[in-house]
Order: C-alpha cells, then sequence, then structure tokens
C-alpha cells in the first residue's frame, strides 16, 4: 500500500524510465521504496506498512511468471482465502496484495468481483504478455495512467507521469467545463477524464486491461442492483443492519498503528465510532472540529454548527475513547490552499471544509494513529431519508389507496413532528412539485456546447440548476462510477502526504448491497425520517442523538467570519482572475462580476450558503491551478 507506478514498454530505455517514476515517488510518506523489472514490465512502490501482514513486505512482488504492485487494505479476508482454498494458518501470514494476486490467478480479471475493501493494484502476466490493472467499486484509491506508441504508463498520482517523461500537461476544456457547469460536489460527468487531456484515470469500478499496444478499459459490476432481501420481522433488518454495518467497521481496524474517528453530533459518525469503541483492542482517539470561539450562530434551528453538546452526550456512553476537539482558530479555506491544490493535483469544490480535514488528518498523525474511520457515505447507506423522502411515500401511499397505512404513518409522523394531521392532508393531497434549486451556472453558454456540456450533465440525471429529479439522488449517486471519485482523490492523496488512511465503513460494499436490497419504507416508517438506523442503534447512542428529528450538523458554518482579515484580498484576487484569459474563455464574466459586486458590499456570515461565494470560491481553486502552473513556466 502507498504510491505505485507501473511501465510496459517496448523501448530499450525502460531502466531509465522506471529510475525517473521512483524517483518521483520517493517524496511520499513511506517505510520502503522498491522498484522491479521484469521483462516488458517495470514496478515501483513507495510502501506504507499499515497492517500488520504489511509489515517488512517488499514490494514489487514477483512470482512465477507474475509481478504485482499494490495500494490497498482488503476486508474480506476471512472469506476470500476460504474461496481459495487456502488454510486460516497459512492466510494469516500473507499479505492483502498476495490475496489480491493469489485472487488474479485463479479467477484471472474477474477477481475484481471477489475483492472487498479499498484497493487499486497493476499485475504484469508475463504468460500472457497483459498488463491488468484496476480500482475499487467506488474509486477509493486512485490509478491514473498515460499511453503513447511506445509505452503505457500507470501511477497512483498525476505527477510523476508528467514528470518522469518531461511532459507538458494540457488542459482538459472538456473536462473543465464539466467542473464548472455542475451545481454538485461531482467534479467530472466523463469518469475516466482527469483536469489534463494527456493523462486519464482507471475509473471506479473499473478494470485495464493492456496488451499488444491497445487499451481495454471495461466495467465490472460490483453492486447488484436486482438484488432484494426481504425479512419478516423489523427486527431482523434491525439485527442485519447492526451486525453488517458491526462488521464493516470491525474489518477497518486491522492497522498496526493506533486508530480514530472523526467524531460529530450526528447519526452516522457517532454510530461508527460506538462499534469501532466497542471492538477495538487499544484506545480509540477521536476528533472533532469545532467553530472558532468568537462565532455567533446565524443558521436557523434546523441546522446545528456547534454538535460539542451532543458529541459530549455520545462520550459520556464510551469513557473509553479519547476525544480532542479542534477549533483551528486561526485557520481558513485560504491558509494552506496552494499546498492543498498541490496535494490533490486537481481543483476541487469542498473548499470551505479542506483546512479542517487536512487539520484533523495531520492531528491524528502526531497521536500515531494510521487508520481515521468516518461515515462520509452515510446520508447514501444507512442513515439514508429526510423529511422529503417520508412526505414523498406517504403521497405514493394516497395515490395506491393505502389510506390506513398512511393514516396510521401521518399520526405517527405528527406525534414525533409535533404537528396535526388536518395540517398535513391539504399538503399531501396538493401535486409534488419537485425543485431544482436556485443555482445559476457560471459557465460561458458557448464553451458548454462547444463541449456539449448539458447534454452530458442530462446523461446522469443532472441540469445546471440540480437533480432533475431530487427524489432519485440515491439511485443517481451510485449509478454514476464517479459519484464518490472526489473522496478517493482527497483520501489517497491525504495518506500518501501523512500516512494515514481515512477509511469510511459506510462505503462497505457489503452494507451498500444490503441498504439497497430491503425495502425503501425501512428508512421512512413508524413516522421516522432516517427511520432504520434510529431504531437499529438506539441502545448504542444517547437518546438525545436518537431523538434529534429537527436538527442536522452544519460543517464549516464559521467560514465567512474565518475570512474577515482576508476578505479585501479574496475579493481582489476574485477581480484578478476574471482577467485570466482562460477564465474568461470559460465563465460568464458579466455574471461573475455582479456577484463579486454584491460581495464586496454583502455582510453576515449567510454568504457562505449563497449562490456568489460558492460559484466564486470553487472557481478559485481551478483559477490557482492554472497560475501556479504558469508561474512554474508551465505551458497549459
Amino acid at each position: 500500500m502507498g504510491a505505485i507506478a507501473a511501465i510496459i514498454s517496448e523501448s530499450p530505455q525502460l531502466n531509465n524510465s522506471l529510475e525517473r517514476l521512483t524517483e518521483c515517488l520517493k517524496s511520499y510518506q513511506h517505510e520502503a521504496l522498491n522498484q522491479l523489472y521484469y521483462g516488458r514490465a517495470g514496478f515501483s512502490c513507495a510502501h506504507q506498512w499499515v497492517t500488520p501482514e504489511s509489515e517488512g513486505e517488499i514490494l514489487p512482488l514477483l512470482q512465477n511468471n507474475y509481478m504485482i504492485v499494490a495500494d490497498c487494505i482488503i476486508d474480506n479476508r476471512y472469506e476470500l482465502s476460504q474461496d481459495l482454498g487456502i488454510k486460516t494458518s497459512h492466510s494469516k501470514l500473507m499479505s492483502d496484495t498476495q490475496l489480491i494476486l493469489e485472487s488474479y490467478k485463479k479467477w484471472g480479471n474477474k477477481c475484481v468481483k471477489k475483492l472487498i475493501g479499498d484497493f487499486a493494484f497493476i499485475i504484469w502476466d508475463s504468460q500472457r504478455e497483459v498488463c491488468f490493472a484496476a480500482r475499487d467499486f467506488s474509486g477509493t484509491r486512485t490509478l491514473y495512467f498515460s499511453h503513447t506508441d511506445d509505452y503505457l504508463t500507470i501511477c497512483t498520482t498525476m505527477e510523476p507521469l508528467l514528470r518522469a517523461f518531461d511532459i507538458n500537461p494540457e488542459i482538459n476544456e472538456a473536462w473543465v467545463a464539466e467542473y464548472i457547469a455542475i451545481p454538485t460536489f461531482l467534479d467530472a460527468v466523463t469518469v475516466d477524464s482527469t483536469i489534463y487531456t494527456n493523462i486519464k484515470q482507471i475509473p471506479p469500478s473499473h478494470s485495464l486491461e493492456y496488451k499488444a499496444g491497445t487499451i481495454n478499459i471495461k466495467k465490472y459490476a460490483a453492486i447488484d442492483f436486482t438484488k432484494q432481501i426481504v425479512f419478516q420481522s423489523d427486527d431482523q433488518y434491525e439485527e442485519m443492519f447492526r451486525n453488517i454495518l458491526e462488521r464493516a467497521v470491525r474489518d477497518r481496524l486491522r492497522t498496526n498503528g493506533k486508530i480514530g474517528t472523526y467524531l460529530s453530533g450526528g447519526l452516522d459518525s457517532t454510530s461508527v465510532t460506538a462499534f469501532a469503541a466497542r471492538n477495538a483492542k487499544d484506545k480509540l482517539y477521536s476528533y472533532s472540529v469545532l467553530p472558532k470561539h468568537n462565532f455567533q450562530d446565524w443558521t436557523d434551528k434546523s441546522l446545528v454548527p456547534d454538535e460539542s453538546e451532543y458529541i459530549q452526550s455520545f462520550l459520556e456512553l464510551y469513557p473509553e475513547i479519547k476525544p480532542t476537539f479542534l477549533r483551528f482558530e486561526d485557520q481558513s479555506l485560504l491558509s494552506n490552499l496552494n499546498n492543498q491544490i498541490s496535494i490533490l493535483e486537481t481543483p476541487f469544490k469542498f473548499v470551505p471544509n479542506m483546512f479542517w480535514l487536512e487539520g484533523v488528518t495531520y492531528r491524528a498523525k502526531q497521536d500515531g494513529v494510521k487508520v481515521l474511520l468516518n461515515g462520509a457515505r452515510g446520508n447514501f447507506t444507512i442513515s439514508h431519508g429526510s423529511l422529503e423522502i417520508n412526505l414523498s411515500a406517504y403521497r405514493r401511499l394516497i395515490k395506491r389507496g393505502k389510506l390506513i397505512k398512511v393514516n396510521k404513518e401521518l399520526k405517527q409522523f405528527c406525534n414525533y413532528y409535533r404537528t396535526g394531521r388536518k395540517k398535513m392532508f391539504p399538503y399531501l393531497l396538493k401535486k409534488e412539485v419537485l425543485s431544482q434549486g436556485v443555482y445559476e451556472s457560471i459557465i460561458d453558454k458557448n464553451f458548454a456546447a462547444c463541449h456539449r456540456t448539458v447534454e452530458k450533465l442530462s446523461s446522469i440525471g443532472l441540469t445546471e440548476r440540480g437533480l432533475k429529479n431530487p427524489a432519485l439522488s440515491r439511485n443517481n449517486h451510485f449509478l454514476h462510477d464517479g459519484s464518490w471519485n472526489k473522496n478517493g482523490v482527497l483520501d489517497t492523496k491525504m495518506s500518501l502526504e501523512t500516512g494515514v488512511w481515512n477509511r469510511d465503513p459506510t462505503n462497505d460494499l457489503r452494507l451498500i448491497q444490503f441498504c439497497l436490497a430491503i425495502p425503501e419504507e425501512q428508512f421512512w416508517k413508524n413516522g421516522l425520517d432516517r427511520s432504520l438506523i434510529r431504531r437499529s442503534m438506539k441502545e448504542y447512542l444517547p437518546v438525545e442523538i436518537i431523538t434529534n428529528y429537527f436538527s442536522r450538523g452544519m460543517q464549516a458554518a464559521d467560514t465567512i467570519l474565518r475570512l474577515e482579515k482576508e476578505w479585501n484580498d479574496l475579493i481582489n484576487e476574485f477581480k484578478e482572475m476574471l482577467h485570466h484569459p482562460l477564465i474568461r474563455s470559460w465563465t460568464s464574466t458579466i455574471l461573475l462580476h455582479e456577484y463579486i459586486k454584491e460581495l464586496e458590499n454583502a455582510e453576515g456570515q449567510e454568504e457562505l450558503i449563497k449562490l456568489r461565494f460558492v460559484s466564486l470560491i470553487r472557481l478559485l481553486t481551478l483559477y490557482r491551478l492554472v497560475v501556479n502552473k504558469e508561474r512554474k513556466g508551465v505551458k497549459l
């Protein structure tokens, strides 16, 4: 595990090329740095020893006719070993990379369907003269490639592919158009594309096969959307939910370092942390981010910027946890932005959160943590649901004539949410209006038309204003292979920088399959939004969290406050940005001029959630990447 690289070439200069690739990996955190040649293939690895089985492991690994290098933690080791016919006493001594290689030997390219965990790997099969590489179903670990007539190069990161071969990066304007036009956190629709035209990525849920100079990228079906799970009682759903979630957490505790968790006051992170505390053999570290001390809450009652009260109520149930509360008093989204862009190698949209995500990871590293758990995908899995989903379900019941059932559900709903059925029935009988939000795209219309951006967004259920049908947001999320790619970019590259692996049990393939296969009703029944997790975890979480029906945590609510001293500098940079020829060709500068003028006169922290600030701050990371490259003499 760690940064991996490969080159497949007919050129006699293979040795020199691999040397340059390996040299580029030196800057990443590693315990061992090695390279290996075998025939037309050369592999290298800046290896991090994160699990007990990986300690002392030398990668790349050469075995018979195969060479492999892998950036991986496999979570279904026991089942995989059973399927491979490997005795438990022997498999306990095998590294995850060895298990992947044995899987490839037995199942060939289909081995990827047998693996559960976070992985990216490259195999050279000398007998078949084939290079085979793959990423896990959600793209938790990154893998990029560059292809010419002379060679194929693959690497965990993009920069070595550019530097090792003196390639001048070319801005991929089709990718830029998608990045600017998409109103969500998704970076691009085209899943194999990157910010550069001369570098592509193996998409999540895909494998790459390279033979005789030809690349074949193929999708493998990890999630079975046709599967259905039906039990006789709610208790059975709840018990299975707990078993699968606890297993997902327990499998991610396998490390030779310490274990930490992101801990907020919500259902996702507390559920993950509760099971981690129950299963961790050593002390568990938790990290919670709070607003600045002088923050004054400007949000409405449905949002909670400071979740410390909920967190404290949780910690009282689990006194064995060692908590750390972080405020990052002197930090803002601008504090380390250039370095963050350099680490991630791409523009990104989660700008207000990046400084504390980075800060927590560095603090965990100081504590000796190697695995840092989170519940980032929980909204789409374990805590799927919302008031809107409940109300939409009640409308469907009315249309189907299930009046007795809807009356029962509505009675419970009104009891929890302190309203009356007489108020709710007229609202439910109205025709449902699917809101698309108020997002107005800042992309230049001609630029968008040139790259058929609107059509691309439409192909995955998006418009320039948001989802075509918000009720189908979870389906869209799992159907699009790139929906979690940004998390893979963040987690992979922060682990290369710090040696700390962010791992998400709520992104476990077994858990996702369960949550998609059970009846939708389990997430809204008994009048509760996010019903399944509330019912299932009531013995494990404090009542304050289980019965918090009215509010959700809000991250980075103090973003504008943190920019107080830098506000004028930020406005001036926005103005400079609009003079850059590339930005002018990509965006509607008239609209952006209006946004900047409005921001100059703006007052109040609520600017954080307004379109003008969101649009400009996301564009800023793209602008900074371009300018930073140009300052280094790179022609784009």
